[in-house]
Order: C-alpha cells, then sequence, then structure tokens
C-alpha cells in the first residue's frame, strides 16, 4: 500500500492505522482520507475554507483522488500505470479515475483519517491555485469527454457561481 499526503498536510495519530482499514475489502483499489482545513489565521485562509476545495471528491458517479490524503494498493500500479506525466494538474483525478474505469476497483472512504490541510496566505497564491482548479477543469473534460466524470457547461457554470460568491463575501 502506497500512502500519499502534502507537504502542507499535518496527519492525525491515527491516520495510517485508519487510512488502510478499508483495504480488508479485496475490490478496494484505493482509499480516500478527509482533508480538513487547519484554522485560518489571515483572510486568504479564511477565504478559501469558504470555498472548499477538497469537500466534494465525487464527480458524476466517479470518486475524485486527492493526493493530499490517500493510500493506493501497490498492486494498482502494475494494472493502470502512474501518474499521467502530461499532465500539468489534476493527476491524482485522473489516476483515480483510471483506477475506477479500468480496473474496476472501488475507492473506499475513510472519514477517521484525517490530515489537517494549511490553505495559501496570500491573494496571488491562492489566485494561481485556483487557475490550476481551472486548468485541470478543461484537462479533465477533454480527456473524459462523453464518459463518467465528463460536465456539462451547467456544471462548470455553478462552480464559477459559487467561487465568485465566496470572493464577494470577502
Amino acid at each position: 500500500i502506497v500512502a500519499l499526503t502534502d507537504a502542507d498536510c499535518a496527519a492525525q495519530p491515527d491516520w495510517l492505522t485508519q487510512l488502510i482499514e478499508p483495504f480488508s475489502n479485496s475490490e478496494v483499489g484505493a482509499v480516500l482520507g478527509v482533508v480538513a482545513d487547519r484554522p485560518p489565521q489571515s483572510l486568504v485562509e479564511e477565504f478559501t475554507g469558504l470555498v472548499q476545495p477538497f469537500a466534494h471528491p465525487d464527480r458524476k458517479g466517479l470518486k475524485s483522488l486527492i493526493t493530499a490524503n490517500v493510500a493506493i494498493r501497490r498492486s494498482v500500479l502494475s494494472i493502470i500505470g502512474l501518474f499521467d506525466e502530461r499532465l500539468p494538474t489534476a493527476g491524482d483525478i485522473d489516476f483515480g479515475w483510471r483506477l475506477q474505469l479500468q480496473a474496476k476497483l472501488k475507492v473506499a472512504e475513510a472519514p477517521g483519517a484525517r490530515v489537517l490541510h494549511r490553505h495559501r496566505t496570500c491573494l496571488s497564491e491562492v489566485f494561481a491555485q485556483f487557475r490550476r482548479y481551472g486548468l485541470s477543469e478543461i484537462l479533465l473534460t477533454t480527456l473524459y469527454q462523453g464518459q463518467a466524470g465528463s460536465v456539462t457547461g451547467r456544471d462548470e457554470a455553478w462552480r464559477i457561481a459559487n467561487q465568485f460568491r465566496a470572493l464577494l463575501s470577502y
């Protein structure tokens, strides 16, 4: 089992124990933990928390892996390969979707496996991060057009409206 988290995350003491528990089911290829916000120390962090970038890991029936808190069966790597190096962003989401679509394995959730994430602290970093999120939406929509995981213009408009709403609140 390969477990991943990010440098801006702090794993809780029982994180790994909780994260690997669902692997007792042989149909599970990956386990998604919870990415919770650290208490904000600035308005910029508070704003990003309102947008909740890690709150909705499902997309049209597919669970999206987020490498800030995930564990993957090592055997899956030989079935579907590694992250797609051609993708400058959203490689974790693409990997999770391939795990479900190609390998026909499940993604389980482990609500007790929590990491605390520190959001970006300055507006330019948040802007760059959201720009990457926008790019990832375009890439994934292009790669999975007409398949599970693809979204419509209406879905995108709703997401942009929610982000704009959070921006207006500040």
